[in-house]
């Protein structure tokens, strides 16, 4: 095995790697903390900057310079492919393997060695659905009317923020109780009572926590801004002296379950002598991008000033486009993916579409499919393969094949989870009632209400349940494009509309799944104001939370940036008018106001914070009592029409100046 001579603040070290000998390139940060190996460090990774290089080449360093045995190492991460990949790198660079493991990995571990009371080492983990099943003969036994996955969410949110009083104003306590002994009485866990038990066992058995304390004399913690209350009760007890937390809590984008950006922000409360370290140079982004993001997320207040520049070139100026509504948005997508192609010869997986929800990807898969643009969905099913949806479409699929036996047995069993009774006995009224129906739409509506299966979706209330009730809701903006069409062309649509089995394919992802991932060119579609920032998540923590979402994705591009929005959508068969995100004020007015040079000499500039603008529209308003009001960044300022507030004046983003309201009373 041959090795990296790695130079790392005047000292050398022999990494071994298998059949390369090269010298390492860091820059003078990554040496810093990869030399820097003992006491509480948090580094503070922006996007792009060499995060997973500086993180697997401080484990290797640890290693090399004999700091530490590989068995005295624990590295957490809190994804099975991110620890696989980790683990994978340190062994490539030195040889050796050591503990990388997901947060209920290591929990797991732990629970096995010293079983809580009332479990044996061999318990067994529970999936997804027999929770649900759990659950639903809890609440039968209770007879409570709440569905299975609206109480499992609260279960889980309750846990991962360690807030009983959600269970409690829930009136749930008494059936976590139940579910929890349940569980303990068939000697079985699920996944966050892996965890619940974790924190349990440290809390009670000191033996247990000295192993493991002593075991680990350096702990590592990946991705900390994504760090939930729970899990740093498992964690925190584990540090005797070195640890390091890696992280940006402007990439902090799953408050919905769980984390708690506050930890990362707030670390050095529990470790006073905190080292904090910024990786600050992005090699991903050109300036311009980085420009924008920086604009962005200032705005921001649950945050710290940060550096965060690049010397890439200023690159292509960022596209913000305007569309009529969703499909000539896709279809403006779709030109220019076929323009780049054709101009420049770029490979379809290059590019990616992002979108802040599944459904938007609909449009964007038919014209893709129209215009023979190969694309894949990334980490989430095709449309037409969710489980709600495929409930409808195996209807459809009996009336047009009545002898099809597989379509009969997926209507049965869907009839059967829906509770309805002799459901074989009563199949063929209900077929021959659907077709009777005339078109495409009003046999949706009879499957949605003949079945029961409205109701059942309506009743769930979880983020998942709401989402699979839009997604169906959707279908039927979908069926209406083939109201002069047989069922059989629909049907072949749905089989069309799917992913390419090829691998140079356009990405179409979600925000979220996004994260960690990096494209040549980026589209983000649908950056309106009732999508980007959501239109349920108007509280100032989740308006935050909405703006590092779309921080998140301006960063995923490496050369070429496009931001478009409809300006109408069909929701329930009403035409909604829509705005531009007031996000998109955000970076249009503070795009072009630092030069590239002040980039690369003078980071100052990124991290003075976010000006008062509320102050600076005050001051405008004395002035000129008459208006328009202003504040430094060009924001226009009015009275809320309807409650009479002082307040940024969204609407006049369209150009409606007499329209101003405020976010309390635009999303009553």
């Amino acid at each position: 095995m041959q090795g990296w001579n790695v130079y790392i603040g005047g000292l050398v070290h022999t990494i071994r790697t298998k059949g390369c000998d090269r010298m390492l390139v860091l820059n003078q940060e990554q040496k810093r903390i990869i030399k820097d190996t003992e006491g509480i460090k948090l580094v503070i990774s922006g996007p792009g900057t060499g995060k997973t290089t500086t993180v697997t080449h401080f484990l290797a360093n640890l290693l090399a310079a004999g700091k530490a045995r590989a068995e005295e190492v624990l590295a957490v991460t809190f994804t099975v492919k991110a620890a696989r990949e980790m683990r994978e790198r340190v062994r490539i660079l030195t040889g050796k393997r050591t503990d990388v493991l997901t947060i209920h990995s290591f929990a797991r571990r732990v629970l096995c060695a010293f079983p809580p009371t009332g479990f044996t080492a061999d318990f067994t983990i529970i999936d997804e659905k027999q929770e649900w099943r759990l659950i639903k003969r809890l609440l039968a036994a209770e007879k409570l009317d709440m569905h299975p996955q609206a109480v499992r969410e609260i279960f889980t949110l309750a846990r991962n923020t360690r807030d009983n009083a959600l269970l409690e104003k829930n009136k749930l306590s008494a059936l976590y109780n139940a579910y929890m002994q349940e569980l303990r009485g068939n000697n079985a866990m699920d996944f966050d009572a892996l965890l619940t038990w974790g924190v349990w066992t440290f809390a009670n058995n000191p033996v247990a926590l000295n192993q493991y304390r002593n075991k680990y004399r350096y702990l590592l913690i990946d991705e900390f801004q994504d760090t939930s209350q729970l899990q740093y009760a498992l964690l925190r007890p584990l540090v005797t002296g070195n640890l390091l937390c890696v992280g940006d809590y402007d990439q902090s984008i799953y408050g919905f379950r769980g984390a708690d950006v506050n930890l990362i922000l707030n670390l050095e409360k529990d470790f006073p002598g905190l080292a904090t370290h910024y990786l600050k140079e992005n090699y991903r982004c050109t300036q311009k991008i980085v420009k924008a993001a920086n604009a962005l997320i200032v705005n921001n207040t649950k945050r710290r000033p940060k550096p965060h520049l690049t010397n890439r070139p200023e690159g292509e100026r960022i596209i913000r486009k305007s569309c009529a509504n969703p499909i000539t948005e896709a279809e403006y997508v779709a030109s220019e993916i076929q323009a780049a192609g054709q101009k420049d010869g770029a490979k379809w997986a290059s590019i990616a579409v992002l979108y802040r929800n599944n459904i938007l990807s609909i449009p964007i898969a038919k014209v893709f499919m129209e215009k023979k643009i190969p694309f894949q969905v990334v980490g989430d099913r095709d449309y037409f393969d969710l489980p709600e949806i495929k409930n409808i479409l195996c209807f459809f699929r009996l009336l047009a094949e009545p002898d099809n036996l597989e379509a009969k047995g997926d209507v049965i069993s869907v009839l059967s989870n829906l509770r309805i009774s002799s459901s074989r006995a009563r199949l063929p009224s209900i077929m021959k009632s659907l077709a009777g129906q005339g078109d495409l739409t009003g046999t949706y509506t009879a499957i949605l209400e003949q079945t029961g299966m409205l109701k059942e979706l309506e009743r769930n209330t979880s983020q998942a349940g709401l989402k699979a009730l839009a997604n169906v809701e959707e279908l039927k903006n979908v069926l209406a494009d083939f109201r002069n069409k047989k069922l059989e062309d629909f049907l072949d649509y749905t089989e069309e509309a799917r992913s390419s089995l090829s691998d140079d394919a356009v990405n179409l992802l979600t925000i979220h799944k996004a994260k960690g991932l990096e494209f040549d060119t980026v589209f983000i579609i649908g950056v309106d104001d009732k999508t980007i920032p959501f239109f349920q998540n108007q509280g100032r923590e989740e308006i935050e939370e909405e703006r590092r979402l779309l921080y998140v994705a301006l960063t995923r591009a490496k050369n070429s940036l496009y931001l478009t929005y409809p300006r109408e959508r069909t929701v329930k068969e009403r035409k909604l008018r829509l705005y531009p995100s007031r996000f998109l004020r955000e970076l249009k007015l503070e795009m072009g106001a630092i030069s590239s040079v002040t980039i690369k000499g003078n980071i100052n500039a990124f991290y003075q914070g976010r000006p008062d603008y509320e102050a600076e529209a005050e001051a405008s308003r004395k002035e000129n009592p008459q208006g328009p009001w202003k504040d430094s960044s060009g924001n226009r300022w009015g009275i809320c029409k309807r409650c009479s507030k002082f307040t940024r004046d969204w609407w006049s983003l369209d150009g409606d100046t007499n329209m101003c309201e405020c976010n309390d009373c635009r999303y009553q």
